[in-house]
């Protein structure tokens, strides 16, 4: 029972972080060293308190006085609040470990994975992480408390989806994005625009999928290769022509899309699908943390310059609309990934640039240029 409590503590430490000024007004002289104390680690395990006390910016030593009613009424509604908001932020990192990221930080939970079941050729369908995403957070919540614990700035960050079946794009999906499309020929490339209805949803290949710390490696340095930010949503169970008003049910979670294209007149899905041209990232923030992915800002700068930066609202097809229109055409499976659509503003980028992608709610993910 004790180390339950003890797993919950680590769990509620950002949220102790969040309402500390609300427990230093309503309760004062407890505030929140008596929070983190109802949480059942006895006095007696020092290195342990000493531990959450730390992770939770409350000086060592101080003990609090508090009464029991007290304690277990806050350890109570702390619980609840942890119950109505199971968040986390699940990263792929280094030699594909998996990490929790915790402000600057990443938790080693990789341990966490002994949930998944053995895979037996051939393999089901779906990326094995998110088929189970449920038991491999669950198991994240008991281990976390003992975690290694690196700099997030230290880690290479890979994309944290390892197994896609598909990775589905949504054409020309803003209407200034078609607009600017029109009037600039390097965009379209002499082709005929289509609407995203006309056109319908574009596949890229699964090897074009890395991760920010991976980067963009330019197959075709001579021409022209754009950025394209985006929302990117990750499905968390099997979808078959799925109804507009379910959709939602399918989400596992987020990320940061960065869908690269090398212009021309090759169809689509071959100039999208070049090694490393489909960069996911920083990690994958589950879908109970986003109630509404269709008011998300987004951007993207080069080397410091802001190049795209536009709203989720704008989107054409919106995120239900989409889950909707791509399961019409495949069933999808665990883990692939639907690129949303990117706003207006594409622009190409050279040899030595950097790329900063940024989702609201989500992350912003630093993705490096070189050459192939």
């Amino acid at each position: 029972m004790k180390t339950a409590r003890v797993s919950v503590v680590r769990r509620m430490i950002p949220v102790l972080r969040t309402i500390r000024a609300w427990i230093a007004t309503a309760v004062p002289n407890r505030g929140l060293p008596g929070a983190v104390a109802v949480m059942g680690i006895p006095a007696e395990r020092d290195s342990e308190r000493a531990e959450v006390y730390h992770g939770a910016g409350v000086p060592l030593g101080q003990r609090p006085k508090v009464s029991k009613n007290w304690c277990n009424s806050l350890r109570l509604r702390l619980q609840e609040h942890l119950e109505r908001n199971p968040t986390m932020r699940l990263c792929r990192y280094n030699n594909d470990r998996l990490g929790l990221v915790d402000g600057d930080q990443i938790a080693d939970v990789t341990a966490a994975l002994n949930v998944l079941p053995e895979q037996i050729w051939p393999l089901t369908p779906g990326d094995p992480l998110i088929l189970h995403l449920d038991a491999v957070r669950a198991n994240v919540s008991e281990i976390v408390v003992g975690a290694d614990r690196i700099a997030l700035a230290d880690a290479s960050l890979l994309s944290p989806v390892a197994n896609p079946t598909k990775i589905i794009g949504a054409p020309v999906n803003y209407q200034l994005h078609i607009d600017e499309a029109l009037e600039d020929g390097g965009i379209s490339s002499g082709k005929k625009i289509l609407k995203i209805e006309e056109a319908g949803p574009f596949l890229k290949a699964c090897s074009a999928l890395v991760g920010p710390s991976e980067g963009v490696a330019l197959r075709f340095p001579n021409r022209r290769t754009d950025h394209e930010v985006e929302l990117g949503v990750v499905i968390g169970k099997t979808a078959d022509r799925v109804p507009r008003e379910d959709a939602l049910q399918y989400i596992a979670g987020y990320a940061v899309a960065l869908d690269m294209t090398v212009r021309g007149t090759e169809d689509r899905s071959v100039r999208k699908s070049i090694d490393s041209y489909a960069v996911l990232g920083p990690w994958l923030v589950t879908a109970d943390e986003i109630n509404n992915p269709n008011n998300l800002d987004l951007e993207i700068s080069v080397n410091g310059e802001i190049r795209q930066k536009s709203n989720t609202r704008h989107l054409i097809y919106d995120v239900e609309h989409l889950i909707e229109f791509c399961s019409s055409f495949y069933t999808l499976h665990p883990g692939d990934i639907i690129m949303t659509g990117t706003p207006e503003g594409v622009a190409p980028v050279r040899d030595g640039d950097a790329m900063a992608c940024t989702v609201e709610k989500v992350g912003t993910m630093t993705v490096p240029v070189r050459l192939a």
